[in-house]
């Protein structure tokens, strides 16, 4: 995205087409991929359009295979989060992501 690769990760995962793959690639601080740099082309590319248009006060999310917008009030303030004994927390801590909580 920016280049920031952060080093710990919120268990907090927002849940789309595909995003789970971006999310802990980039959450565990690696290089990438081929689908991260598509996938943000797309969303910034969509922010761009809808910048264009005069719409705001929504982000852009990824429905299926599209990108739409989100009005910001739907969103804001929500947590969603993934239980602490669910197969990607799993698969986090065993390549050793820290997601913040102190365990090892």
């Amino acid at each position: 995205m920016t280049g920031f690769r952060p080093r710990r990760a919120s268990p907090t995962i927002f849940r789309g087409g595909g995003t789970r793959d971006f999310a802990w690639s980039r959450a565990a601080g690696g290089t990438p991929t081929d689908f991260d740099r598509l996938l943000c082309t797309r969303l910034g590319t969509k922010a761009g359009e809808l910048l264009a248009e005069g719409r705001t006060n929504v982000m852009v999310g990824v429905r299926g295979t599209e990108c739409v917008p989100v009005p910001l009030k739907r969103v804001a303030g929500i947590k969603r989060t993934v239980p602490p004994d669910h197969p990607w927390v799993n698969t986090a801590r065993l390549v050793e992501t820290c997601l913040g909580d102190g365990t090892p």
